[in-house]
């Protein structure tokens, strides 16, 4: 297994085109960890990632020394609480909390299969992105397995509103799942943000994964009281105080508010368990109304199908100036 440290530096990791231009499914091609602090536990967590066969998913693992080894699928029927991230549990006992990043990324990467074995509560921050992720996915390599990959063919519209809030899924005449969300705050500085995301043709290393969660400098006491955010820091998170922020360097992309909650709904969405194609029109959309959405879907079996992926997806990838070494 290696063990990554990440660190800046100036080399960087690409994978090929071809590596995802084929509608097979994927893993990794050997074990790979790292370890972190939980955004909102505080705990240092170590965490793995391992192969696994084809048609086994995501699945999490929680073995800490001392206590029985629980196996949690990584599934949108396991989400036991959506508040402020979004958390997976079985039968009450072992709850595994902020897990959307993490499935972004393997969402983003076009892993289909993996292990996840991880030693506390919450799965690390890391910088506050999906970025680090990504980068241990590149190092620890990506291998395309015997089986094809299922899709989930929107037919028919699903939609979840509360209050000005919502989330829609439309049909699409392609394969790809197109994501159109739009944001909207009183504060001074984010106001009004929207971002059109295409998961064929954009890059979601380059335009997604970098993006990072943010607040509001005003809600860090009130969190922390209400027992949130003791991992939190100005190096994972964005930290908004009126018309500035906090954080030196400033922001990675003018509109990095909105990019990380389509970062969110990659991850949220992928604990389906299968691609979507569809188009998505998301307004306020949170871990809530994601959840709930992909409840519906499942709900709502006549508004949809399973078809075999059939495009080919480009993959260009660059680590933006993390690399893993061993």
């Amino acid at each position: 297994m290696l063990i990554c440290h990440f660190i800046e530096v100036f080399s960087l990791f690409d994978i090929s085109n071809s590596v995802l231009s084929n509608s097979n499914q994927h893993t990794i091609k050997r074990s790979i960890s790292c370890r972190g602090v939980g955004l909102h536990s505080g705990v240092v967590v170590n965490l793995s990632f391992s192969p696994a066969d084809p048609n086994t998913g995501i699945l999490f693992v929680y073995n800490k020394p001392g206590y029985e080894k629980e196996i949690i699928k990584g599934s949108y029927q396991n989400v036991v609480s959506t508040k402020l991230s979004t958390n997976l549990g079985k039968e009450g006992n072992v709850i595994i909390s902020t897990v959307e990043h993490l499935m972004s990324a393997f969402h983003g990467c076009g892993v289909d299969n993996l292990v996840v074995e991880v030693d506390g509560p919450e799965i690390p921050i890391m910088d506050g992105s999906a970025n680090a992720f990504a980068s241990l996915i590149e190092y620890a390599g990506i291998e395309a397995q015997s089986q094809k990959r299922k899709v989930i063919k929107i037919n028919k519209a699903i939609e979840i509103k509360d209050n000005d809030s919502f989330i829609r899924m439309e049909p699409s005449n392609s394969d790809d799942l197109v994501i159109n969300f739009a944001i909207e705050y009183k504060d001074l500085l984010i106001k009004k943000q929207s971002y059109r995301y295409s998961l064929i043709n954009d890059d979601f290393k380059d335009d997604i994964c970098n993006a990072r969660t943010y607040g509001f400098e005003s809600d860090v006491n009130k969190l922390r009281e209400a027992g949130f955010a003791k991992g939190g820091s100005l190096e994972n998170a964005i930290v908004v105080s009126g018309n500035r922020v906090l954080n030196k360097g400033g922001l990675r992309y003018k509109d990095e508010f909105v990019r990380h909650k389509i970062l969110d709904l990659l991850g949220d969405l992928y604990l389906s368990g299968y691609r979507i194609s569809a188009n998505v029109f998301a307004e306020k959309s949170g871990h809530s109304l994601n959840n709930q959405l992909v409840h519906e879907i499942f709900k709502q079996r006549s508004c949809w199908n399973f078809q075999e992926e059939s495009f080919e997806r480009p993959h260009n990838w660059q680590s933006n100036g993390l690399a893993a070494l061993a």
